[in-house]
């Protein structure tokens, strides 16, 4: 099963591990074999994680503190985006008002 990471995705990836090596070298070396983990647990279960409502052909699987979105098409994951729990969710609708009066 091939594992395809997106510009976006891997740019994240690398400046998270650039940030967390200027406090802890051992931070970063940890988060890389976190993230190397999840892409192999994605290997052999591609329909990890839960459909996101907002894009039914995006997948996303937690690997705390982080989030990965994918798809999983024709035997190949492509991981869209990764991102840090706490920051805001780009497919969340953050624009719609009608709720308020």
């Amino acid at each position: 099963m091939k594992v395809r990471i997106s510009p976006a995705a891997a740019e994240y990836l690398e400046a998270e591990r650039l940030y967390l090596r200027r406090f802890d070298r051992r931070a970063a070396s940890a988060v890389t074999r976190k993230m190397q983990d999840a892409m192999a647990l994605l290997r052999r279960f591609p329909e990890a994680g839960y459909v996101l409502e907002t894009m039914p052909d995006v997948r996303r699987f937690a690997v705390p503190p982080y989030l990965i979105d994918y798809t999983f098409v024709d035997g190949t994951i492509s991981v869209l985006l990764v991102r840090h729990g706490r920051q805001d969710d780009p497919a969340a609708d953050t624009d719609d008002v009608s709720d308020f009066e």
